[in-house]
């Protein structure tokens, strides 16, 4: 799978969840969206996202990646 692949199939959809989450708390309230928790808890959305795109990624190991 290529990176381009990767990128439309993984990083957008985690990007606009991430934005999302922060217009969810916005609307709520701005000084909630202000809270440090939720700004950290926004990176778990990344994580997962990274998470699967690797799991779903045939061949791939982490630490071929590192060496190059």
């Amino acid at each position: 799978m290529t990176t381009k692949t990767l990128v439309i199939k993984y990083g957008l959809p985690a990007g606009v969840s991430v934005v999302a989450y922060f217009l969810l708390f916005y609307a709520i309230g701005r000084e909630i969206m202000l809270n440090y928790g939720v700004w950290w808890s926004s990176v778990l959305i990344n994580l997962v996202a990274m998470g699967v795109a690797v799991k779903n990624t045939p061949g791939f190991e982490f630490k071929d990646v590192l060496l190059q």
